[in-house]
Parts: C-alpha cells; structure tokens; sequence
C-alpha cells in the first residue's frame, strides 16, 4: 500500500474529466445578471462537478431547491393575486421576494466557489474566462428569441 495516497487536503479541489472547461465563478454570475437563472445555476453546478469542489453537492442541492422554491412562491403569489383579487400594481413587489431568494441563491453558489477556485488556481493553474463566449452569444440570442417577452419565462426562469 502506497502512503503517499493516504495523505490529502479535504479542501483540495479533484477536477474531474471536465476540469479544462472550468471557468472562473464570475462568468455564470455574469450569466445571471445579463442572461437569467436558467443559464447560471446549472453552469455553477457544473463548475463545482468540473472543478471537484468539496461543495459540489451543496451546490447542486442550492440549485435544485432554488428552482423549487423560486417556482414555488412564483406559484403562490400567482394564487394570491388571483384568489385575494390583489390590484395589478402590486405585482412589481410580489415579483421582489422571488427577485431577492433568487439573488441570494446566486451569489450563495458564486461565494461557495470562489474559495475552490482560488486553490485550483493555486495548484493547477489559471482558470480564465472559458465561456465567456457562451454568455455573450446567450445574450444576444434570448432576446432575439423573444423569450423576455414571454411572463412564463421571465416568472420562472429570469
């Protein structure tokens, strides 16, 4: 038995196959901020799978629940605003909780990278802007799509 494989750092990132296409935390915060959820939680959980974060389930987990209750109370104020016959106007407040979980949930995921990313800068080298490009081209491509235009999309997935 080798003792050189007994010793290791437990915050020490183990990029997996993937762990070229890991691109820095900022770039799928980029992503949310000019794209939407729909494009930068799933990149943040796959950075933290490429980049074998030790928080790469926490990740996953942060995402997952995010979409659900982001749907969740999308859905209740939904209900409330029909069945209390709220006053249209006040829409822009409801739509302000979903905004804040929304916004902690990103940069919960963007915080709980940003230290495994420095360590995998650290011994392996620099990550860089990877992706850059895709956030760019996802720009110009959902809204020439029209997809902004559709409440559906701008409820649930913005």
């Amino acid at each position: 038995m080798r003792a050189a494989g007994l010793y290791q750092i437990i915050d020490e990132p183990r990029p997996g196959a993937r762990g070229q296409m890991v691109s820095q935390p900022f770039v799928p915060l980029l992503s949310f901020m000019f794209v939407g959820t729909f494009l930068a939680w799933p990149w943040f959980v796959f950075n933290a799978f490429a980049l074998g974060s030790y928080r790469r389930w926490r990740d996953l987990a942060w995402a997952g629940g995010g979409f659900l209750v982001r749907t969740a109370l999308v859905v209740a104020m939904i209900w409330a605003f029909g069945a209390f016959h709220i006053e249209q106007r006040y829409l822009g407040l409801a739509r302000l909780v979903v905004t804040l979980w929304t916004l902690t949930v990103t940069y919960r995921l963007y915080l709980s990278q940003q230290e495994p990313a420095e360590l995998y800068e650290t011994y392996r080298g620099p990550l860089g802007t990877r992706g850059l490009l895709v956030m760019i081209a996802a720009a110009i491509a959902v809204p020439s799509l029209g997809w902004y235009s559709s409440p559906f999309f701008v409820l649930f997935f913005r």
